[in-house]
Parts: C-alpha cells; sequence; structure tokens
C-alpha cells in the first residue's frame, strides 16, 4: 500500500489528481463510488445508496473504457456487460471475483471454470 502511495504522489501534480489517478487505477473513489456514473468528482451519497452502488454497466456509457478505464480493478474483476474493449474481446462469460469469492465462501469448493 505504502508503494501504490508514492506511486501515485510521484505521478500526480496535486491531491486532486492524485485521488483522480488512484479512482481511475481502482474504478472507484474513496467513498465507494464507482467511476461510471461518478466520472469527474467522488459522490458519496451514491455510495451511500445500497441500491445505487452496484446499479450500473458499461454498455451504454462506457463501453470504450472512457470514464472507467478498461484496465481498472473493478472493471477487470466484474465487467458487467462489457463484451469488446477496443480490439480486445472479453470472454462471453466474464470471470468475476466476487461470484467467484460468494461460492468459496459458501462451500469449501474450488471456483467453478468460466
Amino acid at each position: 500500500m505504502a508503494a501504490w502511495r508514492r506511486y501515485l504522489r510521484a505521478n500526480s501534480s496535486s491531491a486532486e489528481e492524485e485521488g483522480l489517478l488512484a479512482a481511475k487505477m481502482v474504478g472507484r473513489w474513496p467513498s465507494g463510488a464507482p467511476l461510471e456514473p461518478a466520472p469527474e468528482h467522488d459522490d458519496p451519497e451514491l455510495a451511500a445508496d445500497p441500491h445505487r452502488v452496484n446499479d450500473f454497466l458499461y454498455r451504454e456509457h462506457d463501453d470504450r473504457g472512457f470514464r472507467c478505464p478498461a484496465g481498472a480493478h473493478i472493471r477487470r474483476t466484474n465487467s458487467r456487460d462489457v463484451t469488446i474493449v477496443g480490439d480486445a474481446r472479453m470472454p462471453s462469460r466474464p470471470y468475476t471475483v466476487g461470484r467467484c469469492t460468494t461460492i468459496m465462501a459458501a462451500s469449501s469448493s474450488r471456483c467453478p471454470p468460466t
């Protein structure tokens, strides 16, 4: 974590830019608000709303990854409805870390193949 913070500081010119770079890498703001519906600034109200915080898709508004980069942690672990990013095709049944850990927690089995 310390190395990541150093990287953010070294590649930003202000605290605001540091926060934006971190959000672009993770796909969420410090409050937990996702970048797709809140691409310009943190939205703690959105993050606090259990009905809205995870209720978003990428295809309609961010298919190309301009709001939330295709390489962001949140997109790589749960690509939701996106099947193509530029020329790179996503799997037809994307692997989601959350689904796998839920399965593993419920039964001590390994993750199912994707």
